[in-house]
């Protein structure tokens, strides 16, 4: 099997275990058992994006209820700059679309 193909499938059986209801962690930069959120829904990513972002195909809409010292970027739909991915502060409750990617990971208990 190729690599691009192992690539694809693991990409494809990983965005499965993804859903909306699920509780996330952001498993980047020693964040992962300092954040969490809650994944409010999961939709395709528009085709211009798509080819700016090969990477995924779709984002996911997070309310975060834990912020760790690192957070991912950020999709602005509402900004002065639509369609846009930003860095900026995500706050206690903010609801933010991110692209989907294996830097979130399902948390199936919380360990502190």
């Amino acid at each position: 099997m190729s690599e691009r193909k192992a690539s694809e499938l693991y990409r494809e059986r990983w965005k499965k275990s993804v859903a909306a209801g699920d509780l996330i962690c952001y498993n980047a930069g020693n964040s992962k058992n300092k954040t969490l959120g809650l994944v409010l829904d999961i939709e395709p990513l528009f085709e211009h994006d798509s080819m700016l972002h090969p990477r995924s195909t779709q984002q996911i809409l997070v309310q975060w209820s834990l912020l760790g010292p690192v957070m991912p970027r950020f999709y602005r739909k509402n900004s002065q700059t639509p369609g846009s991915w930003g860095n900026g502060a995500i706050e206690v409750g903010d609801m933010c679309w991110h692209e989907l990617g294996n830097w979130f990971e399902p948390v199936a208990e919380w360990e502190e």
